[in-house]
């Protein structure tokens, strides 16, 4: 997922870097007590890799699943906040 334009989210990086791995259950436990469905890019690509996705809606449902985990971990105006709320924008706007 990339930002318009640079190639980033507006502030030169790429969005999608801090959802291609879950976070390390040691360093981030309360994450897995909080998220009750973990998915990140890493699993969705394997999942396309091997034809687990029926349709399109079924791979946007897991895109969305893992925006939404982000957004209920992670602190409204954290950069990873941010990253999720602009792949929805992308999800809403009929990429799929």
């Amino acid at each position: 997922m990339w930002g318009a334009g640079d190639g980033g989210n507006g502030r030169g990086r790429a969005i999608a870097s801090d959802f291609m791995k879950l976070p390390p259950k040691k360093r981030y436990p309360d994450y897995y007590v909080t998220i009750k469905k973990p998915i990140a890019l890493d699993t969705i690509l394997s999942r396309i890799e091997k034809e687990e996705y029926d349709d399109a809606e079924a791979l946007k449902a897991d895109l969305t699943l893992m925006t939404a985990n982000a957004k209920k971990y992670n602190q409204k105006g954290s950069s990873i906040y941010e990253d999720a709320v602009a792949i929805q924008v992308y999800l809403s706007h009929g990429i799929f």
